[in-house]
């Protein structure tokens, strides 16, 4: 043990030693995950990839984990080294890199590309004799105001906007984004086909 593993897992050096690695199951992973994983150990001597262990608090955390085997000179293996990092900070990277590539920062409304590729499935959901409304919201002279108010006076509006926005987009059927600078969309399935 030493101060990382500690500071990491939550577990003092007198709680862990002598416990089998068991101590930080998770219970994500199945008893194929761990088959392969000490077949690989007798078999090439080591194992490296991502697992998902628990603290001592019960939160759950991902690590990459490598682990070899010591032999003796008769070639048994006398300990398995295990040695990981903490993939905690990498994983909420990357789930806040993937929630920007579909939402607006600022207003945390769907971007034009969620709104594009959630639209088919809103009009599959409508049922016969129902339309679709698509609005297109674009704020006139938004540069102006941003250069009167600066521009956070101008995020101030947008994000006032988003809001009020946010409750006619509340419910079933109802498609709002942000899909540019000053422009928001905001799509109502399952109306009355005017048409017919």
């Amino acid at each position: 043990m030493n101060p990382s593993f500690c500071e990491i897992t939550g577990f003092t050096a007198e709680q862990a030693i002598g416990r089998r690695p068991d101590l930080l199951a998770s219970g994500r992973h199945g008893r194929e995950f761990y088959t392969t994983m000490w077949r690989s150990l007798q078999d090439t001597g080591s194992w490296s990839g991502e697992i998902c262990n628990r603290r001592k608090d019960g939160c759950e955390y991902l690590e990459w984990l490598s682990i070899s085997v010591v032999r003796d000179a008769a070639g048994v293996i006398m300990h398995h080294v295990a040695v990981f990092a903490d993939l905690s900070e990498h994983t909420a990277m990357r789930a806040r890199i993937d929630w920007l590539a579909s939402h607006d920062a600022l207003t945390g409304l769907p971007n034009r590309a969620s709104f594009i590729a959630a639209l088919p499935g809103l009009l599959q959901r409508m049922g016969p004799g129902q339309c679709c409304a698509v609005l297109n919201l674009d704020l006139r002279r938004f540069q102006r105001l941003n250069e009167t108010l600066g521009r956070t006076g101008g995020d101030r509006v947008l994000l006032a906007l988003a809001e009020r926005l946010r409750g006619y987009a509340d419910g079933p059927g109802r498609l709002l984004a942000r899909i540019a600078g000053d422009e928001f969309a905001l799509a109502v399935a399952g109306l009355p086909d005017v048409a017919s």
